[in-house]
């Protein structure tokens, strides 16, 4: 689920240090030559929840802070194709990218990936490529700790919690 709008433009105020516009791809690659490099993309970004909203609501890890932390990240870098992390080439949900390549071939890609997050998340399993999350943890609540500090007429947004979904009843339920 995206972040509320509010929520969404304060984030990329944080990571434009003041300025949305300047908010670029945090995504962090490791080479040999240069040590960690940031993507850097300008265009677009998507915020990223570091651990995603349906997971925190399933887990009942809605009311810890550190559950609503958003990074910017390119496409490519969020939900493009399947890659290696480290060499720059992965993305946090590979899954969503590739039902969209796949799209035109097969409608109900996107729908069997978000059923199979629910799933997961139900079952505890980690679903989405958490390789960096600590690193993106640890910098998210750098930039956002240093920018509240900065800037303290400009808190961050009070956002309405979802609500954990329940099942809907079905005839066959029954049978469980």
């Amino acid at each position: 689920m995206p972040f509320p709008k509010e929520t969404r433009s304060w984030w990329m105020r944080v990571w434009g240090d003041g300025d949305a516009s300047d908010a670029s791809c945090e995504w962090d690659t490791l080479t040999a030559k240069s040590g960690v490099v940031q993507c850097g993309r300008l265009q677009k970004l998507e915020m990223h929840h570091i651990k995603p909203e349906g997971w925190t609501l399933e887990q009942g890890d809605d009311d810890n802070p550190n559950e609503a932390l958003g990074i910017p990240m390119c496409h490519k870098h969020h939900s493009g194709r399947d890659g290696d992390m480290l060499t720059g080439g992965g993305s946090f949900h590979p899954d969503f990218g590739n039902a969209k390549r796949n799209y035109f071939r097969d409608k109900d890609g996107f729908n069997r990936v978000v059923a199979d997050h629910k799933a997961d998340a139900q079952a505890g399993i980690i679903y989405w490529n958490n390789d960096a999350d600590e690193h993106y943890l640890e910098k998210t609540q750098e930039k956002a700790t240093r920018y509240t500090a900065q800037n303290p007429d400009d808190p961050k947004p009070d956002v309405k919690r979802h609500k954990k979904q329940k099942r809907k009843k079905r005839w066959y339920d029954i049978f469980d």
